[in-house]
């Protein structure tokens, strides 16, 4: 039987984060590094062995225009009502524990 990949809404919170990091095509030690934890912090935070601090959920909102609702809980929690946010898609890269694939995220619309 061929295995399927995940939806978006099935996938952890560490996963969600290797997304991240594998489509802004940074290393474990660069993306440590622009939101300021140490290496182990973030592979811990991959792995979904620690939790992150809100300073850091906040960082990588902020600095790779992603969702802290959507980093947090997946597609199924991220409103939809047509606000100040648009939806658009980004190919996720290869290795991310998922195949390739899109993975939404949502940013500021610009006026």
């Amino acid at each position: 039987m061929k295995a399927t990949a995940p939806q978006m809404t099935d996938l952890s919170v560490g996963a969600r984060l290797r997304l991240v990091r594998q489509s802004a095509h940074l290393s474990v030690v660069e993306m440590s590094r622009r939101v300021g934890v140490s290496r182990e912090s973030w592979t811990e935070y991959e792995g979904d062995k620690r939790d992150f601090p809100s300073r850091v959920l906040a960082r990588i909102a902020e600095e790779f225009n992603v969702s802290a609702d959507w980093l947090l809980f997946g597609a199924s929690r991220v409103k939809r009502d047509g606000g100040v946010a648009r939806s658009f898609r980004v190919h996720a890269g290869q290795g991310a524990g998922v195949s390739t694939g899109q993975m939404p995220l949502l940013v500021a619309a610009k006026d």
